[in-house]
């Protein structure tokens, strides 16, 4: 056979290996792709955290957290002041971080009644002062409603137990984790306390006196602690000191991942790079080694940066290069063994050669275009997605950028009365007049462009500081933000006098006896670098739970400061004000999204959305989604069904955060058409596939199957079939060639019925020359008509002719119904030849087609006498025995034939 098939399986094979490197280019490419991907959704969700972490880190956030912790176990227990206020104790010690208290930590408690308020001394509970705490928290609970003698005397048991200048003012102006300093039995100690809410009712408080309070590291720590807890990759969170403080400090990393391999990852990269602005920027990340890593400032109170690090895992699927490489050896394995097994080549036809050229050729290049197809249409759907992301989170940033433009109005409105003279004398007279015209006008041009003032405070440097509130005003609560920022004022205090400028460093002396929280915020030079600008520009101030826009200005008379007026605004307010007309804006100028805020409220949170809103289906979950992103203080970005929803806290706008939703249908519709097109292009370049291989079958095969079936004819002995393909081209001249050669054959076979010396199968008649004369037992027929000469003479020849043609015709027809040959014909007389398998079945076959053309022969004789025409008889002899076969002849006459003892018997006979 042939070793053809072996050369074009080599071939295939060395194919199929060319194609190893595209597919392990498409599984890199692919790579690289997924890296994208992950870089975009962890630098996004990095973001996020770093966010939420900066949030948190601040020491009272944390120590309000751990209230709110305190307050969740007090909700979960039967009775929350059982054992006499015992099970509160307990409860704060776990909502607080550990050691976050000094060990002689004193605690305070009390529980509220409708008729007033009781202390409780379960153990580990204060005795002394108890009932008087429990005094002034419960009236604290009504504070503004109170009169002001009662005030007064509030304040003052409260001075006697703290110190000077802790109020009532001042501590509910601290509350929610902020600590106090005060001065407690001689000693410099950290009051904390706050309301115990119960299902949402003031039922109790709890003061907390400690030695120590958390540092900012510890604060941070616990920070780090939270955000390495959420996300949907797994961050771990490091703190790395400052380029010019690495050498004196270390990182802080929380225990439970310092063996983690991205934290590890991260600590060989700042090995290995000595300048950290080398290794990442404050606001892409990047990714080495499979690992991430994210790079973002803190806050100027801690000289660390926060590094966030995750390790990339690749999908769990097996790879285009590693899936063609096992179908590959699984085949060409199978293909080896079954070629050995068969020892031989495989038989391939030709059409299973065109079949599989036509497949390479077109099919790989359709499958190549549904891959690529689907993976651009995927990169094209993430693009459009994050494009519509950074689109939505663009917009709610702009919101919170533009809401700088109140307190650039308020800076604006407070310089023009600063400098006006009018409203100058009227603030420092003697004697103020409280409704002056210049007041009222003041107040209501504030309250116009929407940042409107909640006092101007008036300090005369010596005397006694004076509040003027809107006309709207009932109570003086925000009397201590003056006392409060008169200290920080002095400090901003540039071109005093030697004479006032060392009465301002007495008075901010004295401000340390002041037990008050902002102090310690005092120490920080860049808080003296803040109180400076308030005097040249608004800036934003945190004094208590809020923040206030906050410019002042002295007034001075022959050089020397004699007083200075202050702009107070309430910016929660404002901002709200302004969220609120941005999401009303949002939802009328796009109505098919939605648009809310929330904001934080009584330790609960208020979402607000426009009336003017549409029906929403997700609108809950939208909700959800903002509350969501106002506790974690994090970027968050979610999608349900066809609804993509984008919530961000507010930089500007503290204590807002804003969101707005957005329908992905149209993403998905045209994400769906993309993968209809790919569909279609590749199903239509399928069927041109199919087309030409058809068109290709058709062409080449069509007349391999005329020609084989034309074989097919000839070895019938059907010489007469004859191609007729009308081609032009090599497959014409084939059938062109093959029909001739039927033509010949045909004619042969007319002329070997008239010539001696073939056996029936003459189509086996080059074969059978080639072979050497062999013996085979045999039983020879010979048959001739009686006295053929006498009848030759007597007849006419073309009766003899006809006589001789129908009985040849007949005992031709009996000898091969018997598994006989003829070897020839001689004038009358046939001879012929019997094999089989045995001796007998040879014999038996002899005489049963001798005497069925005894029956023919009579048969015939009886049909030419019912025509009336001679009759005639033949003779049959029958012997058997070792016959010699082959070619025999001379030159170019051979004559293929039998001889031998048998054969002259049966003539004979």
């Amino acid at each position: 056979m042939s070793r053809r098939s072996d050369y074009f399986l080599a071939a295939a094979f060395v194919l199929s290996l060319l194609l190893l490197p595209a597919a392990g280019y498409w599984d890199r490419y692919q790579k690289q792709l997924a890296d994208q991907q992950f870089i975009v959704e962890a630098e996004e969700e990095a973001t996020a955290l770093a966010q939420q972490f900066k949030a948190n880190c601040p020491t009272e956030t944390q120590i309000h957290k751990g209230i709110l912790r305190a307050q969740n176990l007090l909700e979960k227990s039967a009775d929350p002041f059982s054992e006499n206020g015992t099970y509160v104790k307990k409860a704060l010690l776990k909502g607080l971080s550990e050691n976050w208290l000094a060990d002689d930590a004193i605690f305070f408690a009390c529980k509220f009644s409708p008729t007033g308020s009781h202390a409780l001394t379960g153990a580990g509970l204060e005795r002394a002062n108890s009932a008087f705490l429990a005094l002034i928290t419960n009236n604290l609970r009504n504070w503004h409603n109170i009169g002001a003698a009662e005030q007064n005397k509030v304040n003052n048991r409260l001075a006697n137990m703290f110190g000077e200048r802790v109020s009532g003012d001042l501590l509910l102006s601290n509350r929610y984790g902020r600590s106090i300093d005060v001065i407690f039995n001689g000693m410099r100690r950290y009051l904390i306390w706050d309301f115990l809410s119960i299902s949402g009712q003031q039922s109790g408080a709890f003061l907390i006196i400690t030695a120590k309070k958390p540092l900012p590291e510890d604060a941070a720590a616990a920070a780090m602690r939270e955000i390495a807890l959420g996300g949907r990759h797994q961050f771990y969170p490091t703190m790395v000191p400052l380029e010019s403080l690495k050498e004196h400090l270390k990182p802080v990393v929380p225990a439970d991942y310092r063996s983690e391999t991205p934290v590890l990852h991260l600590f060989s990269l700042l090995a290995k790079s000595p300048q950290h602005d080398r290794v990442a920027s404050l606001s892409t990340g990047t990714l080495q080694e499979n690992t991430f890593f994210y790079r973002s400032a803190i806050s100027r109170s801690l000289p660390y940066e926060l590094w966030l690090s995750t390790a990339h895992t690749e999908a769990n699927h097996l790879r285009i290069s590693g899936l063609y490489a096992l179908v590959l050896t699984l085949f060409w394995t199978i293909t080896a063994i079954i070629r050995g097994w068969r020892g031989q080549p495989f038989n391939f036809s030709v059409k299973a050669r065109l079949l599989g050229l036509v497949l390479f050729v077109g099919g790989f290049p359709i499958l190549l275009l549904v891959l690529a197809g689907k993976s651009a249409i995927e990169q094209d759907h993430n693009v459009r997605y994050r494009t519509m992301v950074d689109s939505m989170h663009a917009e709610l940033r702009e919101i919170d950028g533009n809401s700088t433009a109140l307190r650039i109005i308020f800076e604006n409105i407070s310089r023009k009365y600063l400098a006006d003279t009018e409203f100058k004398s009227a603030a420092i007279a003697d004697k103020i007049d409280y409704n002056a015209e210049v007041f009222q006008r003041c107040f209501a041009e504030f309250a116009t462009n929407g940042v409107p003032v909640s006092s101007i405070g008036i300090t005369r440097f010596g005397e006694e500081d004076r509040l003027i509130l809107p006309p709207d005003a009932k109570n003086l609560k925000d009397s201590f933000k003056l006392h409060v920022f008169a200290p920080m004022m002095y400090a901003g205090l540039k071109e005093f006098s030697e004479k006032n400028y060392l009465a301002a460093l007495k008075s901010l002396a004295e401000s340390r006896k002041l037990g008050i929280e902002t102090y310690s915020s005092m120490v920080n030079s860049a808080v003296f670098g803040d109180v400076a600008m308030a005097r040249q520009k608004g800036i934003l101030m945190k004094f208590g739970d809020a923040g206030h826009f906050v410019i002042f200005d002295f007034i001075a008379d022959n050089d020397n400061v004699v007083a200075s007026i202050l702009f107070f605004s309430p910016a929660a307010e404002a901002h709200a004000r302004f969220a609120r007309n941005a999401v009303m804006r949002g939802n009328r100028s796009t109505p098919d999204r939605l648009w809310a805020m929330a904001v934080r409220k009584d330790n609960g949170i208020s979402t607000t959305v426009s009336r003017e809103r549409s029906a929403h289906q997700h609108e809950n979950w939208f909700l959800r989604k903002l509350a969501t992103a106002l506790n974690t203080s994090s970027f968050q970005v979610e999608t349900l069904e066809n609804t993509l929803a984008v919530c961000t806290p507010c930089e500007h706008m503290q204590g807002i955060t804003l969101g707005t939703t957005m329908s992905l249908a149209p993403l998905f519709a045209t994400t769906r058409r993309q993968y209809q097109l790919l569909l279609a292009a590749a199903l239509l370049l399928f069927a041109v596939l199919v087309m030409v291989t058809s068109a290709l079958l058709s062409y080449f095969l069509m007349p391999l199957h005329v020609i084989e079936s034309g074989i097919a004819h000839i070895l019938a002995r059907r010489f007469d079939f004859r191609l007729s393909l009308n081609r032009d081209d090599e497959l014409g001249d084939v059938a062109d060639a093959f029909d001739g050669m039927a033509q010949g054959l045909y004619e042969r076979n007319e002329l070997a019925q008239f010539v001696s010396g073939t056996l029936t199968n003459q189509l086996d008649t080059v074969i059978q020359l080639a072979r050497k004369p062999e013996k085979r037992w045999g039983v020879v027929l010979a048959s001739d008509i009686r006295n053929f000469t006498t009848l030759s003479e007597t007849w006419p020849p073309e009766e003899i002719v006809e006589l001789l043609n129908r009985h040849l015709e007949l005992m031709s027809t009996q000898i091969t119904a018997n598994h006989g040959e003829i070897d020839k014909f001689i004038g009358d007389a046939v001879i012929a030849v019997f094999f089989g398998e045995s001796m007998a079945e040879a014999a038996l076959n002899a005489v049963t087609a001798g005497r069925a053309m005894m029956t023919e022969h009579g048969r015939l004789i009886r049909e030419r006498a019912e025509d009336g025409r001679f009759g005639y008889g033949m003779g049959i002899g029958i012997a058997g025995g070792e016959l010699l076969i082959g070619s025999f002849g001379a030159g170019e006459r051979h004559e293929y034939s039998l001889t031998g003892n048998a054969r002259h018997q049966s003539e004979v006979l």
